[in-house]
């Protein structure tokens, strides 16, 4: 039994990291977070929410959360 109740037990150990970058929008670049196992993985993600590699110029970095 987990000791608090509100997290489920199969993701008590699976604590993923955050990371941050800056994203290209119509309005200018903003930094966005999201978390993620890896850098690439959250490079992808930028990627399909902020409309192509040319919107992540930057390569995301780890920020404590």
């Amino acid at each position: 039994m987990s000791s608090n109740p509100t997290i489920p037990t199969i993701f008590k150990d699976t604590i993923m990291p955050m990371y941050e970058t800056t994203v290209r929008t119509p309005q200018g670049e903003e930094k966005k977070r999201v978390y993620a196992d890896t850098p690439q993985e959250a490079r992808k993600l930028f990627e399909q929410m902020y409309g192509g590699p040319r919107a992540v110029p930057y390569i995301p970095k780890i920020v404590p959360s």
